[in-house]
């Protein structure tokens, strides 16, 4: 009976011994030597399972060290505020690693000069743009006496140009509004009464059309995206507090918001790997937990789901993946240089719940946020800077401080 019971523990022990020896054969990284030395560990008196546990464990440090060591060198050599910061965090991982002790106090040394060095040239700029005003204050005085002696002459050429560009212009469109409406083509008539800004009736001419489009009840409901000019921002849900859109685009019955501030602070995906839009773990987050705490039930009805192209990055060349179907999504590069054409437009700064969340905010007080299209390679992805410059080389997917700006498209109902 007892050598019975012994054939079955030995047989036993034998299976996770197998799956052990498997196990550690497959393992390339931290977490796979980990799972074999937890199965070794299991039964440490059978044949020499105690001595691969620690085989197993010893290659688990190593790979543990190695890829946080490579992590932080691959951030530092980037030179930047951020690299630096990303960098002294992984080296932090790993303490006793190597040099990497020394390595966190090099990177905290950069940094430091680094940023003393933005904050000088911060600082020089501003000293140079208050010469240039003092300069043209002075250059403005010498010239006032020359200015108004030429006045005389030059008054009536002033203002015909100042009536041509506030009255004639303005009624010219206008007119050419009213024909095109008159005409049947509304959309174009739309775009002109849009830009005139308030022209005698063109208001009242937009909002006649949208209800007639639309019909007065359902007017209403949408009047926010229909008469909020473009680039322009509106309140639709509520994030922490962060209720503000601005309008990119109407176009094919959708209206394009963007939130305006970055709104929290995401890692574009958990982990670090090489994946896709498709796959990361920010869109997961986007499309469930934010989508269900920022907009009622009402406004979900309004989101539209999209196809959502994702385009390869246009410097690096890397793969951006397949076409996904979305509620909330990120913008890619090139739907940021097309709907924010200058550096200025495309600066965000974060809320205070992204601030408490840990979104990095640079010298003058904007993030850096995410976009949805790959960085340099497939590990990384792109976003824009504090200043505005796009970010096409882009950081890890795994970088801690991206903050988020999540952008939607509201179903409009034509």
């Amino acid at each position: 009976m007892d050598e019975r019971k012994d054939m079955v523990v030995s047989q036993g022990e034998e299976e996770i011994y197998i799956k052990a020896r498997t196990a550690m054969g497959a393992a390339h990284t931290e977490e796979t030597y980990q799972a074999a030395a937890e199965l070794f560990a299991t039964i440490p008196e059978y044949k020499d399972a105690a001595e691969l546990a620690k085989v197993c464990a010893e290659k688990a440090r190593i790979s543990r060290g190695s890829k946080y060591y490579k992590l932080g060198m691959q951030y530092k050599v980037r030179n930047t505020l951020l690299g630096y910061e990303a960098a002294i965090k992984n080296f932090e991982m790993i303490p006793d690693w190597e040099d990497a002790a020394e390595q966190i106090e090099e990177c905290r040394r950069n940094y430091e000069e680094l940023r003393k060095k933005e904050e000088e040239r911060q600082l020089k700029r501003e000293a140079e743009i208050k010469k240039e005003k003092a300069k043209l204050k002075k250059i403005v005085l010498c010239v006032m006496v020359v200015i108004v002696v030429a006045a005389a002459a030059f008054y009536g050429i002033r203002l015909y140009a100042n009536y041509d560009a506030e009255v004639i212009q303005p009624e010219n469109k206008y007119k050419e509004a009213i024909a095109l409406m008159e005409s049947g083509q509304g959309e174009k008539a739309v775009v002109i009464f849009e830009e005139l800004n308030g022209y005698k009736d063109s208001e009242k001419r937009l909002e006649k059309y949208y209800k007639e489009l639309y019909g007065e009840e359902r007017f209403e409901e949408i009047r926010a995206f229909l008469m909020c000019a473009i680039g322009k921002d509106l309140k639709f849900g509520n994030y922490h507090g962060a209720d503000r859109w601005i309008l990119l685009a109407r176009e094919n019955g959708k209206a394009l918001l963007v939130s305006k501030q970055c709104i929290d602070c995401k890692r574009y995906h958990k982990e670090h790997t090489e994946l896709t839009w498709e796959e990361c773990s920010i869109r997961e987050w986007l499309n469930n937990e934010f989508y269900n705490e920022a907009f009622s039930e009402e406004e979900k009805m309004m989101i539209a789901e999209s196809r959502i192209t994702n385009p390869d990055n246009s410097v690096y060349r890397s793969e951006s993946g397949n076409d996904t179907l979305d509620k909330v999504f990120l913008l890619s590069i090139e739907e940021v240089e097309k709907y924010f054409p200058s550096q200025e437009k495309r600066c965000a700064s974060a809320s205070s719940y992204a601030k408490e969340m840990g979104a990095y905010i640079s010298a003058n007080g904007n993030s850096w946020w995410w976009l949805r299209t790959t960085g340099s390679t497939s590990g990384d992805a792109a976003g824009v800077c504090g200043d505005g410059e796009i970010d096409y080389g882009g950081y890890f997917v795994h970088y801690e401080k991206g903050a988020v700006r999540p952008a939607i498209w509201v179903d409009l109902g034509v």
